[in-house]
This record gives C-alpha cells, sequence and structure tokens, in this order.
C-alpha cells in the first residue's frame, strides 16, 4: 500500500478536477541541465533557508532524480505534511498526517476557523469532522475535505509525471528545516518547484511549490513541506456524536 493507492481510495467518490498548470514548452527530453548555484532563498513559503555546506548529491539528469524522488516518496508507508494554500487571496493552512491505513489533518481558514479532519480505512465515506478540537466528531462529506486534502498529496498519486511538465534543472542547494537538499525547478509558464534530499538513503521529496486550477477555473498556489517519512501512525476512527452540518471546509472564507 502505498500513497497511490490512498489517494485512489479517497478520491473515488468525491474527485475534484486538480490539475497542475503545465508548463507549454514541451516536454523534459531538450532540457540543459543547471550545475549546481549558489545557494538561494528561492520561494519565500516557511521552511526554506540556504544551505550552509550542504552535501546534496546532483545527478546528471535531473528528471531523473525528480522521478526517483517522487517514486519513493509516494511509496512512503506514512509522511507528515504542512501545507499552505492560497485562492481567492485567502490563505488557508493544512497540518497532519497522511498514512495507508488512516489520514490525520487539521484545516485553518482564513479566518481562523480549524477543522479538524480523520479519513480512515479504505472507504472515502469514512471521512469525520471536528470543529472543536476533537471534543465530539461527525460524519463528513467527502467533498468538503477532498480537494485539501488532494493538494497535498497529489504530486505523488502518479495522475501527473512532474518530469514531464517541462524542462528540468537543479538551480541550488538549501536547506528545509535543517534537511540539506536539492532544490530542482520544472520551468515554464507557471514553474514547479521542488526540493529532494536524502532520508534514510533514498531522496525523497521535502518540499513542493506548484499553482493549480481546479475543475471551475480557480487557482490554488500550494506549498507543501514533507517530514516524518515511514513513521508509526497512531489514528483512531472516532466516536460520531452529532449528525454532520452544513458547510465546507474545503475553500478559504473571509
Amino acid at each position: 500500500m502505498n500513497f497511490r493507492h490512498i489517494t485512489g481510495a479517497m478520491f473515488s467518490a468525491a474527485t475534484i478536477g486538480i490539475v497542475l498548470l503545465l508548463a507549454g514548452c514541451g516536454g523534459s527530453s531538450n532540457y540543459v541541465p543547471s550545475p549546481i548555484a549558489t545557494a538561494t532563498t528561492g520561494n519565500s513559503a516557511a521552511g526554506n533557508t540556504p544551505a550552509s555546506g550542504a552535501a546534496t548529491s546532483i545527478l546528471s539528469d535531473p528528471a531523473t532524480m525528480l522521478d526517483t524522488a517522487i517514486t519513493n516518496s509516494g511509496k512512503a508507508s506514512s509522511v507528515h505534511a504542512k501545507s499552505q494554500i492560497v485562492t481567492g487571496g485567502q490563505t488557508e493552512l493544512l497540518e497532519g498526517d497522511f498514512g495507508n491505513a488512516a489520514i490525520k489533518f487539521t484545516i485553518t481558514q482564513g479566518n481562523g476557523r480549524k477543522v479538524d479532519v480523520i479519513i480512515s480505512g479504505q472507504n472515502s465515506g469514512d471521512i469525520y469532522l471536528s470543529s472543536n478540537g476533537g471534543q465530539s466528531w461527525a460524519k463528513g462529506d467527502p467533498n468538503n475535505v477532498s480537494q485539501s486534502a488532494q493538494l497535498v498529496l497529489t504530486p505523488f498519486s502518479g495522475s501527473t509525471k512532474l518530469s514531464a511538465q517541462g524542462p528540468v534543472s537543479v538551480i541550488g542547494s538549501e536547506s528545509v528545516n535543517g534537511v540539506p537538499t536539492s532544490h530542482v525547478q520544472i520551468g515554464g509558464k507557471s514553474p514547479i518547484d521542488v526540493w529532494i534530499g536524502d532520508d534514510k538513503g533514498k531522496s525523497v521529496v521535502y518540499k513542493i511549490h506548484l499553482v493549480t486550477i481546479d475543475s471551475t477555473g480557480s487557482d490554488y498556489d500550494v506549498t507543501t513541506v514533507y517530514s516524518n517519512y515511514g513513521a508509526t501512525l497512531n489514528i483512531q476512527t472516532p466516536t460520531v456524536s452529532s449528525s454532520a452540518t452544513g458547510g465546507s471546509v474545503l475553500t478559504p472564507t473571509p
């Protein structure tokens, strides 16, 4: 079981059209690999600082390095993710643990409202919501949470091969939350930035910044920092104490 199975199970009943803003400049076969550059700050999202003497492994083929890291990350049994999602002038924060058997995260909307979410088992209908810090839980509608979670996991789902979106190059050596990484960029109209580091001898993704659009044409600027690959999770299915209420936790509200 891996993240590709998770995403398939989670969104089978409530898939929302999320697509990458494609680079529009052809495939990655014609790129010219860039040498490692002087450490830069890259995008301004949290968790990114210049590395000090970071010893990252740079392959002659950045696209292969990217594909390998995406594959390794997607095969992990679990990962902790901290994501910032900006859309419609509002910012939504999402943080939690994504595992094979269960997922638990908290969404903080632009108005400060927090919603805790648990998705357990292989049925996308087993979704539980709490708006009071976990004191009580209601059975939730998949449409109310799937988009935010999908934005976090889409890069690992296999539905879109990132290295095929444009020319791939390594543009810097940086530290993400203290981990030395190589900053890889897929160029084009809307560049995709990926920070790759080593975890237990395997290259994995520690950070991604990309822009996506949904089926309505709304755009989402998403920055996600990943950590704790393969950690043991203990996510319990909550007891439902109230009926699900209306409203959506998808889109940041004023």
